[in-house]
Parts: C-alpha cells; sequence; structure tokens
C-alpha cells in the first residue's frame, strides 16, 4: 500500500471553532513526538502511561515549551502493524493552530489533503478510508449513515463492474455513469448547501429565517429595511447540513451602508446553491420585486414563496406568472410567522438540492478522486477493456 512517507498530522475534525478538536498523529515516531509535548498528571511518560492502560487512553496536559496549550486526551490505535496517536483537544481555533505549530516544530507537519486518505485511516481498500476520511467532517447522522454504507456498498459494486468490463462494457458504462450522476447530491450531503432569502423589504424574510432554524437570529420589526446586513446561521433540514442566509431587503432607495448590505446580499445570492426568493402576498406585486427578477438570471437556482397567507391574498400564482422566469416552476405559499406550510416548503428545497428520494443505500461516487479517475475508466472502455477492470480495481476502489 502507498502510504504517507514520514511522520504526519492530520485533523479529524470539520475546520472552525467547536466543542472539540481531534488530531491524529501518524509515522514511526508518532508516539515519541506525541510524548515530548505530553505531560501527564502523574509525570510519567505517555510511552510508560499507553503501556500500562489496557483501553491505551491518557489524560493530561500538551505544552508548548513550557507552556501548557491545553487539557487533553490522548489516545493510541493501531492499524496498518503500526500506531496512530489521536490527540482530542478544545476545538477552539486558536488551540488548534498551537497543536499543529507544536506537532510540526516537534516533527509531524500536517500532511497533504490529497494524501489524506492513503494511510490514515484504517480500511481494506482506498474507497472505505475515504469514507471514513469524509466521516470526520460529516455535519449530520444522515450524512454519516450515507458513508457508512458507501464503505460496505461502493468497493462491492464496483469489483462487480469491474468482472464484467470484458464481457460487457456497455453495462459497465451505464452503471458507472449512475454512479457518478450521484456525486453533486454526495457532495452536498457530506460538504452542505447555502440556501439564500432574498426579498423586497418587508416581504417576511428575517420572520421566515428565524422560523427555519427555530430561534430569533434576525430582527424582525414592521417596518421596512429592518435587516440592514445579512445573518448566516447553520441549519439541518432532513438531514442535510445547510447555511440559512437572511439578506437585507432589496430597494432602490438605499443609499450608505444599507446599499453596501443590499450589494454583499447579491453577491452572496450568486454563490448560494439555491435562492428563496420571498414575495408578500398580502400586497400587489411592487416595482422592487419586478425589478428584483432582472438580473436573477445570473442565479444558480430560484425558488419562488409567497409569504403572508395567513393574510387575505392579493399578489398570487396568477400574478406571479408575470414576473416569475418560466423555467422555475411554481411558487410555494407560506406564513412565516405563524409556521404554515413550512414542511412543504422544506421538502421543496431538498428535492431542488436532488436528494428528495435520496437514501443511505443509494450508492455513488463521493469524492473528486474518485469521479477523475471514473472519467478515466470510462475512456478506457472504449480503447482497452482489461485496462478498464485494472483502472476500476487498482485506481478506483485501490
Amino acid at each position: 500500500m502507498n502510504g504517507i512517507q514520514g511522520n504526519y498530522t492530520m485533523v479529524l475534525t470539520p475546520p472552525g471553532a467547536g466543542a472539540i478538536g481531534v488530531v491524529r498523529v501518524g509515522g514511526a515516531q508518532a508516539l515519541a513526538i506525541v510524548g515530548r509535548a505530553f505531560r501527564s498528571r502523574g509525570g510519567l511518560a505517555l510511552s510508560a502511561l499507553v503501556a500500562a492502560r489496557p483501553d491505551r487512553v491518557c489524560y493530561g496536559s500538551l505544552l508548548d515549551g513550557d507552556e501548557t496549550i491545553d487539557d487533553v486526551l490522548v489516545s493510541r490505535t493501531d492499524q496498518f502493524g503500526s500506531s496512530v496517536i489521536d490527540i482530542c483537544a478544545h476545538g477552539g481555533t486558536r488551540v488548534m493552530e498551537r497543536v499543529l505549530q507544536t506537532l510540526d516544530r516537534l516533527g509531524a507537519p500536517l500532511c497533504a489533503e490529497d494524501s489524506s486518505s492513503v494511510s490514515i485511516w484504517p480500511g481494506d481498500n482506498r474507497i472505505e478510508r475515504e469514507a471514513w476520511e469524509c466521516l470526520g467532517h460529516a455535519k449530520t447522522q444522515r450524512c454519516a449513515d450515507f458513508l457508512a454504507q458507501q464503505a460496505k456498498l461502493l468497493p462491492i459494486r464496483l469489483n462487480e463492474l469491474a468482472d464484467l468490463c470484458n464481457s460487457d462494457p456497455n453495462e459497465v458504462d451505464t452503471a458507472l455513469r449512475q454512479l457518478m450522476s450521484g456525486y453533486t447530491a454526495a457532495r452536498t450531503l457530506i460538504e452542505g448547501a447555502t440556501l439564500a432569502i432574498l426579498g423586497p423589504p418587508n416581504s417576511g424574510k428575517s420572520t421566515l429565517f428565524n422560523r427555519l432554524i427555530g430561534r430569533q437570529a434576525a430582527i424582525v420589526s414592521p417596518q421596512a429595511g429592518t435587516t440592514r446586513d445579512w445573518v448566516a446561521e447553520p441549519v439541518e433540514m432532513h438531514g442535510v447540513p445547510m447555511t440559512l442566509i437572511d439578506t437585507a431587503g432589496r430597494h432602490d432607495a438605499a443609499v450608505g451602508l444599507e446599499d453596501v448590505a443590499i450589494q454583499v446580499g447579491r453577491a452572496i445570492a450568486q454563490q448560494a446553491h439555491l435562492c428563496i426568493i420571498l414575495v408578500d402576498g398580502s400586497k400587489p406585486i411592487s416595482s422592487n420585486a419586478n425589478d428584483l427578477c432582472s438580473w436573477m438570471e445570473s442565479l444558480r437556482a430560484r425558488l419562488w414563496v409567497i409569504n403572508k397567507v395567513d393574510l387575505p391574498a392579493v399578489f398570487g400564482a396568477a400574478e406571479l406568472t408575470r414576473v416569475v422566469p418560466p423555467d422555475d416552476g411554481p411558487p410555494e405559499f407560506v406564513s412565516g410567522r405563524f409556521g404554515m406550510h413550512l414542511e412543504k416548503l422544506v421538502k421543496r428545497v431538498i428535492a431542488r438540492l436532488g436528494l428528495e428520494e435520496w437514501s443511505n443505500n443509494h450508492t455513488s461516487l463521493f469524492t473528486p478522486r474518485q469521479m477523475k479517475v471514473a472519467i478515466e475508466v470510462l475512456s478506457d472502455l472504449t480503447s482497452d477493456r482489461q485496462h478498464a477492470a485494472i483502472a476500476i480495481r487498482a485506481g478506483l476502489v485501490g
């Protein structure tokens, strides 16, 4: 197996501040390197503590010279005939930076991202190790379940396709393309999606935003233009991690900082995976709403939502057809104030992200490396079937 050469360090937990940060140190000198920075409460060396404890879990402090970085839990795991050392510390950004800097100085540099799945993670093949690597960044239980299934199911399916390369290359081509077709949805499940709420002032964006995240994070007021800046919060929808963004209401009278906030909101919307365009259904369509449509063609995806259905309807689906691009599909009708029809809206969002019928048993490629090798295999199928089979087993499965 092609492993990482020398000693290395890898962060196992997602980037950013968190309650816990886990760092893995590997290589022939992993135990000695961590031991030089570790101090137990009783003064025993880390090697002696690990040897004496059946569970191989030790408590103490990690030092940068004579200064304590953090109180940590250190554990040893045997894999591939050697040991790796996991350090569990508090997940503050500065704490993690100092841990990595200290380990680098002691001889265990942060490994390159493209080599991380080769030997850090236990597994019988590269796909299994990639699944465990992605699992360290999973933000929801649904994502964790999906990756656990891929670790088992995807190598089996790919080896089946390798066996068919000589006898039925067309079947291999079709099946491999099907595995590739789920890649975008798989990455969304792993990395999450950005969902931006846009609309004219006082259309109820902040109310809907607060309702979807389950608490009041954005200020709500009857006065138009209350939101002067964008607000972002993490949220989970049907097991899909998302960043929900409430933007400042767009209108032509905005000046100064308010206009800057609106322009920033527009830039955010252009990068979002999906934009909810919110319109107040209790009022006639405004010039702002009409103007909003003029620049929406550049957005990735749009979902129109008519808000305030708890009030008498003035603006509805028939009126919306005059301003909505024809390919955007029908609008959803909700009441952000009272939470009416929000589950239907959430299901529509999940469907637009390609995850409506996605199950944990759905077999799919899920890393850029897998996609790159799969494209090469498709090319080999037309010119060298035997090489295609080898590429699947040795290159794709690993």
